[in-house]
């Protein structure tokens, strides 16, 4: 069994494998693997052939493991927990202080037994394409400053490769202490990173009902939330609907200023 940097050959078997579990996976994160999160991917091969895949994003002070899967046969040899120490050896190597990821029930005690902890809850939601109301143009504000500096409020450091690569392909609503961004892609959209400093809802549900009426209206919208923003009943008033949870956990410092700002990840549980 060798495990080794994914290759182009290695994704297709990925995404098939998402495929049957159900997971969605936007196009513009494998671009991101591509692109700035270069050499971040991860294939697990026995026999030559493809059989497990993980992925890590590596930030200057924390790193996120991601897209963990094995084909069904590998699964309850052990190959998982493998796979995983590689990938945690791989972010420690290139100086991550913490980790995290987000958890199903059933892989949460496969990292609980080496050392992570949960700091809060992640619910996804959903919303189906549905016409722009009033026919209003794209959003024209550029708030790519502001939503620099609040990520690095939030996680206490600069994770410019990330968000330069996210703002070139999506749209960012500022709305008083608040900042959201929309990436936009063919097959779906995540509204994410998203921050707030007042948690006010009537100020996030304007963030909200901008990026609806701004966004393509052909691609499912996307968001991993925590729970502990306070802000779920907005997405149920806007007719989001919940389709699922996971525990966010980390290993190692937790940023002291992420549970006061953060509302959304940039990624559906895999970038942070």
């Amino acid at each position: 069994m060798e495990i080794r940097s994914a290759t182009t050959t290695d994704w297709p078997v990925f995404l098939t494998l998402a495929k049957e579990e159900g997971w969605q996976v936007p196009r513009l994160e494998i671009d991101l693997f591509a692109g700035p999160l270069r050499g971040g991917a991860f294939a697990l091969l026995e026999g030559g052939v493809c059989r497990g895949f993980v992925t890590t994003a590596a930030y200057p002070r924390s790193g996120w493991i991601g897209n963990l899967i094995l084909a069904p046969e590998e699964r309850g040899k052990g190959t998982g927990g493998r796979l995983f120490d590689f990938a945690v050896g791989h972010l420690e190597r290139s100086g991550s202080a913490s980790i995290i990821l987000t958890a199903s029930e059933l892989g949460r005690p496969l990292y609980e037994k080496r050392g992570f902890r949960s700091i809060g809850t992640i619910e996804r939601w959903r919303h189906d394409p549905e016409p722009r109301r009033d026919g209003l143009p794209p959003f024209d504000y550029d708030g790519r400053e502001a939503l620099c500096q609040l990520d690095a409020l939030a996680w206490e450091e600069a994770r410019s490769p990330l968000l330069s690569f996210l703002s070139e392909r999506g749209q960012t609503f500022v709305a008083g202490l608040s900042c959201l961004h929309v990436q936009e892609g063919e097959d779906m959209q995540i509204l994410g990173p998203w921050y707030s400093a007042s948690r006010c809802l009537e100020e996030n549900g304007r963030l909200l009902r901008l990026a609806l009426d701004a966004v393509n209206t052909t691609a499912p919208l996307y968001t991993d939330l925590l729970v502990e923003s306070g802000l779920s009943p907005l997405f149920s008033r806007a007719g989001f609907r919940p389709c699922g949870s996971t525990a966010l956990m980390i290993k190692g410092e937790c940023p002291a200023e992420l549970s006061r700002h953060l509302v959304s990840l940039a990624s559906l549980g895999s970038l942070g």
